[in-house]
């Protein structure tokens, strides 16, 4: 028998999403960004999203739960929450959000050069030479870097990884990947 799907966050989920955006990314507009949040949750997974009209939203919502087993989207997914690890994955769609809201993140980003931004967007790594300042949040190492361009744009997830005693920035999710994969 299929689980019910609900729209409401968990009170666990919702402490993943304020550990990630408050203390991790520090964003300006994190306090927002969850007041927005609602989710779609089913048996093994949570899937978290964004969706700016909270009297829309209200207005819709007795119609969402009819028929929440169909929902497939609304809004801006931008992150998945697994519950069998109990783990708050982000996804491309914060990257939007943060672009949206004009609100940066201050902690757990690195800034690197426009050629290194331009092949990170094909799917590469970051090296060493290529960061232009790096603020890792050590407390967050669990969660992915934000990746920016020197124009303060988010383009993607890395995490640090260190090789010969040099820091390099491994590409986990790019905006490229869009083009890649033919969404």
């Amino acid at each position: 028998m299929p689980v019910k799907k609900t729209l409401t966050c968990k009170e666990d989920v919702i402490e993943e999403l304020k550990k990630l955006l408050h203390r991790c990314y520090k964003l300006r507009a994190a306090h927002e960004i969850i007041s927005y949040t609602y989710c779609v949750t089913s048996k093994n997974k949570v899937n978290i999203y964004y969706y700016k009209s909270q009297e829309e939203l209200a207005r819709l919502y007795p119609k969402l739960n009819n028929i929440v087993d169909k929902l497939v989207s609304l809004g801006i997914q931008y992150a998945l929450y697994k519950v069998e690890t109990a783990k708050l994955y982000p996804s491309l769609g914060l990257l939007t959000i943060i672009r949206l809201l004009n609100s940066p993140p201050t902690s757990h980003y690195v800034i690197v050069e426009s050629k290194a931004a331009m092949l990170f967007t094909y799917g590469r790594d970051i090296l060493h030479d290529s960061i232009i300042k790096l603020n890792h949040n050590q407390e967050c190492k669990r969660y992915p870097l934000i990746v920016m361009n020197e124009e303060v744009e988010p383009i993607g997830f890395g995490t640090l990884k260190r090789m010969n005693g040099r820091v390099l920035i491994q590409n986990i999710l790019d905006v490229g990947w869009y083009l890649r994969s033919g969404v």
